[in-house]
């Protein structure tokens, strides 16, 4: 499979100049995935419509229509405002192969500067790709509420073009066209209608008594509606398995493919026609799954009338991600996913769900996500470490000028612990130092619980606090206590701003080498936060190994417990106050019988209990606690949610 290994814009929208003169114009990825954080005008959206208008260049007929985009006087020109007349114009892509093997495709202003025609790389690539962004989602509550959904212009802007008919359309003549895709036979349609009688004073070409006339009409307009009729109920199922089992929705969407037509020319009267191509309209309705109310109403027709933002954005990207699933890929294309603030406007569940239906998507496609929103950004890339991505590129994008040119300024995005050991090799300490500092807190509040690092008020408390708490968490839960003590012991020197003022150079060098050896190594543990919280009930049971009775313990969760691996060893779920109760044969014990053993030891974590009980039963129940425990509420068992083994 073919993958994106760069990206080069030249005088094209925000980007000004070539790649000699600005290094940042060509935008490396080396077949990775991309996370952009980009700010407000900074460029961001421009390498999403770069690629958008790359790909759409295969399907225009003349290279005029392409090169307008790069022209200096066109109104449709995307050419960079500041760039001189007859400068060169353009954007550049190297798809990379599994072999290694680099192909250079190009659309630009120079003669015979276009080549995404040729060859099927580029075609296969939109074929097999997606782009969404925020005004795609929008367009599904752009309706009145007294006019019901249709999506057949939608289709026709966005979407036609990747849907494959696997048919040809036939011309007039009934020869094959050699064209399958929905927009080639809805563009077909189109032409030839320019040349069908529609009125008295307009010229035509084709009379309504031939057989053209009879072909489009009674076979190439029928036989699209049936296709597409076809397409649609293809993707239902697909659609509403997004809706209701991803998104947890409890309704369902159908694109009323009975009510689907298409006609041209229909009669007015005995005599007269209106001249008129009559449009497919796509209604796209709702019901509600919901056998408390009657069938009667469970219908939505008019959704957005009922559904709100969120339930129509899950509507909106359902479908796009049932069409991405059922198109598939090219062993000889790329399969790009590109995405462009697609999910500022959802709320934070809605957003985790997105974003794990994105990143399942990363074994089969390049993903290019985009966003202005610093929060989503650092969230996404948080998701990209749980699912143990490697293959990604982060980049962060800033606009600046340079003699009063805006241009995007662009770099590598770092942890604080990446820019802390870039800026010591530029022998910049105090900024080193200061990025230490900060990757010291992110990498504290990442693994301490609440009851460790919040104050009585519940606030964060001060880095010195955080550093000597982490020291008396690390002993507490058999962590290696040694490497936060080491970190702790960077308090005072590297981590302490004021001391920065004045010091010994070669000694802040070493202080400086040594905190990041200690925190790339406190790096290396994995953290999965709050796999259980405050609040969560588990149960399980075990048979007395003595006198066979049975004992059920079900306990409620009194503080968010993290899990944490460090490398080499078995994982450990932090501590934290349990509310519990013990039945014997379906009875509750009282309190004075409870203390068996030694439950009430703070210094044993939950495991522990759990492995004290079972070691004290008749072993006829599972021995790991991930598997014994349940969740009271579904029954699920722990093992459920453990992300690593």
């Amino acid at each position: 499979m073919q993958r994106i290994k760069s990206i080069t814009l030249r005088n094209f929208k925000f980007f000004y100049g070539t790649e000699a003169e600005y290094p940042k114009n060509k935008i490396d990825l080396e077949k990775d995935n991309l996370l952009l954080y980009g700010e407000n005008g900074s460029g961001k959206s421009t390498i999403y419509w770069a690629l958008y208008t790359f790909l759409q260049s295969c399907l225009k007929t003349g290279n005029h229509q392409i090169k307008k985009y790069f022209s200096d006087d066109e109104t449709e020109s995307l050419k960079n405002r500041y760039a001189t007349n007859g400068s060169e114009s353009g954007i550049i892509i190297d798809f990379i192969s599994s072999d290694g093997t680099i192909t250079q495709k190009v659309i630009s202003n120079r003669p015979n500067g276009i080549n995404t025609k040729g060859g099927t790389l580029v075609r296969k690539t939109l074929n097999a790709s997606d782009f969404l962004n925020y005004k795609y989602l929008s367009k599904l509550y752009d309706f009145r509420n007294s006019e019901p959904i249709n999506l057949f212009p939608l289709f026709v802007k966005d979407l036609l073009m990747f849907i494959d008919f696997e048919e040809e359309y036939p011309l007039l003549n009934g020869e094959l066209s050699g064209k399958s895709y929905a927009s080639d036979w809805w563009d077909y349609i189109l032409t030839v209608h320019e040349d069908l009688p529609r009125n008295k004073s307009m010229k035509h070409t084709i009379s309504e008594s031939s057989e053209e006339y009879k072909m489009y009409k009674e076979v190439l307009l029928p036989k699209f509606v049936d296709l597409l009729k076809n397409y649609l109920l293809k993707i239902t199922e697909a659609t509403n398995n997004y809706l209701t089992k991803e998104f947890n929705e409890s309704f369902k969407i159908s694109f009323n493919t009975d009510k689907i037509v298409c006609d041209f020319n229909k009669p007015t009267g005995k005599r007269a026609k209106d001249g008129k191509l009559h449009k497919p309209k796509i209604f796209l309705t709702a019901e509600l799954l919901d056998d408390k109310l009657d069938i009667s109403k469970r219908d939505i027709p008019n959704p957005h009338t009922f559904l709100n933002e969120a339930k129509l954005t899950a509507i909106a990207l359902s479908i796009r991600f049932a069409m991405l699933d059922e198109r598939g890929t090219f062993a000889d294309a790329c399969s790009l996913l590109v995405l462009d603030d697609l999910l500022v406007s959802l709320d934070m569940s809605h957003r985790n769900i997105v974003l794990d239906i994105i990143l399942r998507k990363a074994n089969r496609h390049q993903l290019l996500i985009m966003t202005h929103d610093r929060f989503f950004f650092q969230m996404a890339q948080n998701k990209i470490k749980h699912y143990k991505q490697n293959n990604w590129k982060f980049i962060e994008m800033y606009s600046h000028k340079n003699n009063e040119i805006p241009l995007p300024l662009i770099y590598d995005s770092e942890s604080y612990l990446g820019k802390a050991i870039r800026y010591l090799d530029l022998n910049e300490y105090e900024i080193a130092g200061n990025f230490l500092r900060k990757e010291a807190e992110n990498f504290l509040k990442e693994i301490l619980p609440n009851r460790y690092k919040l104050n009585d008020e519940g606030k964060l408390k001060a880095l010195g606090n955080l550093l000597s708490e982490a020291v008396v968490f690390s002993e507490s839960n058999g962590l290696d206590k040694s490497l936060f003590e080491r970190l702790n012991s960077h308090r005072e020197f590297v981590l302490n701003p004021s001391s920065h003022d004045s010091y010994d150079v070669p000694k802040f060098y070493s202080e400086l080498s040594d905190c990041i050896n200690t925190l790339t190594e406190l790096r290396k543990i994995e953290i999965t936060q709050n796999i259980l919280k405050k609040g969560t009930k588990l149960e399980f049971e075990v048979k007395c190994v003595n006198h066979g009775d049975n004992y059920k313990y079900n306990l409620v969760i009194q503080d968010d417990s993290h899990l944490i691996k460090e490398p080499g060893k078995t994982e450990v779920l932090t501590k934290g106050n349990i509310n519990f109760k013990i039945f014997k044969e379906g009875v509750e014990l009282p309190p004075k019988d409870k203390n068996i053993g030694d439950w009430h030891n703070e210094n044993n974590s939950i495991i522990n209990k759990y492995n004290y009980c079972y070691n004290k039963s008749d072993k006829s129940g599972e021995e790991s606690f991930w598997d014994g425990v349940s969740f009271t509420e579904t029954s699920e068992k722990l093992i459920t949610v453990k992300p690593f083994n």
